[in-house]
């Protein structure tokens, strides 16, 4: 009994944070903050660090589950990862003034922050679909609620350089989302890199969907699931059985996330020389995922007419092949390549190739 009393006070404890940690999530990148603020903020970041650290720590020791273990081994790897390596930059910027450093280790620490808050928000999803089993109405659900939290996210003062209006956020979460394309305002000239961000992550799940994303931690942190789970993912990813429908979804993100890596890198390398595009990685991080989730997004005044790109065919493939794999999707790429790959072994082979793992 108090092995329980104290799990349930830690629930609580995990809750209060993962409600602090959003606060300082919103209040970080939604406001804008003066010069002589930087200093303290970031020594709250470092604090609020630190508790997540020990408070994590301490889950690990008192939870007996090898599930929870887990959980709480990987946002111990996070955070501490992330505070070694601020340590790093401050040891070599040491010779520096401490408010330059402190700026230098700010952004390790919000990505530290970011991280952790995702990976909470993924967990607390795939609970709610857990205890509500209705695929059909999580499948519409999870797109409205990712459409309303988005449009707020893009009125925060720091997501647009001259503020927007609740429809108009709406509007650009819902096309983000559904991947339609549609833009009632400039995304290069009226969003900041927060709000053009907070667009891309939204074109993100959407295209993959946020169950998908949930079903690929659930299997990455306890290597199974639950029937109810399997049966939600199952709709969604269309598999036809339950069987490894959990690494299927695991299949789908680390398909996903590998080309548009190297979709990232192509584009990198066919922009390097434009002089017109200052932030090459961003542009080059947004057109890979808005192109392969078929989005029709583009941070570029113009779109892809704009004049220093328009011309600029080695891109142009790039985003064409990017649009095709996506649009084709994990599952007839992979049967193709099995189909490919069966038809090239028989060739050596007198009787037929049977492939028992199709």
């Amino acid at each position: 009994m108090p092995k329980l009393k104290k799990q349930s006070l830690l629930n609580y404890v995990y809750r209060f944070f993962d409600i602090i940690v959003l606060f300082f999530i919103v209040f970080d990148f939604g406001y804008d903050h003066a010069d002589n603020y930087t200093s303290p903020h970031v020594f709250g970041l470092l604090t609020l660090s630190l508790l997540l650290l020990a408070f994590n720590t301490v889950k690990l020791f008192i939870y007996k589950y090898k599930n929870n273990k887990r959980v709480a081994i990987v946002n111990i790897a996070i955070i501490s990862i992330l505070l070694l390596s601020s340590l790093v930059v401050w040891l070599i910027h040491s010779s520096n003034d401490y408010h330059f450093v402190l700026q230098k280790i700010k952004p390790i620490l919000e990505l530290g922050l970011v991280l952790y808050f995702l990976l909470r928000l993924l967990v607390f999803v795939r609970y709610i679909y857990a205890l509500y089993f209705n695929p059909a109405i999580v499948f519409v659900g999870s797109f409205f609620i990712l459409a309303i939290l988005g449009a707020f996210l893009l009125m925060l003062p720091s997501a647009t350089t001259n503020g927007i209006s609740f429809t108009n956020a709406l509007f650009t979460a819902t096309s983000s989302v559904c991947v339609t394309g549609l833009a009632v305002l400039d995304t290069s000239q009226d969003f900041t890199i927060i709000g053009q961000s907070i667009i891309l992550v939204l074109i993100q799940l959407g295209g993959l969907g946020i169950l998908t994303f949930t079903s690929f931690f659930a299997f990455f942190f306890r290597g199974s699931s639950s029937f109810k789970e399997g049966l939600n993912t199952k709709d969604f990813i269309a598999q036809e059985g339950l069987k490894d429908v959990f690494r299927a979804a695991l299949n789908v993100v680390t398909f996903t996330v590998a080309l548009e890596l190297v979709g990232m890198v192509f584009i990198y390398f066919s922009v390097l020389d434009n002089v017109v595009i200052k932030d090459k990685f961003f542009f080059s991080v947004f057109h890979s995922i808005s192109a392969f989730c078929n989005a029709g997004f583009s941070i570029l005044p113009s779109g892809l007419f704009e004049e220093s790109i328009r011309f600029n065919y080695g891109f142009q493939w790039i985003i064409m092949m990017l649009i095709i794999f996506g649009g084709l999707g994990h599952n007839i790429i992979f049967n193709f390549y099995k189909k490919v790959k069966i038809s090239f072994l028989e060739l050596f082979q007198k009787k037929p190739y049977i492939n028992v793992c199709l």
